[in-house]
């Protein structure tokens, strides 16, 4: 039998940019990707999309938080 687990919420703007910045720290800017940020978020790449629509675009949004 399958046991369903409850939906997770998506990650908030400021935990995916908390997340995202340890990434460009540990790993460098080549190694930050959507997919690879959702992995580290535990969540579906595509809840990220509700904030940004690409590598570039969270680059910027990560630029203008810093």
């Amino acid at each position: 039998m399958y046991r369903l687990l409850p939906p997770m919420a998506p990650p908030t703007r400021d935990e995916m940019i908390t997340v995202a910045l340890g990434l460009v720290r540990d790993r460098g800017v080549a190694g930050l990707s959507i997919r690879r940020l959702a992995t580290e978020l535990g969540c579906p790449a595509t809840a990220l999309y509700q904030y940004v629509a690409s590598k570039d675009e969270l680059l910027t949004l990560l630029w203008d938080e810093a």
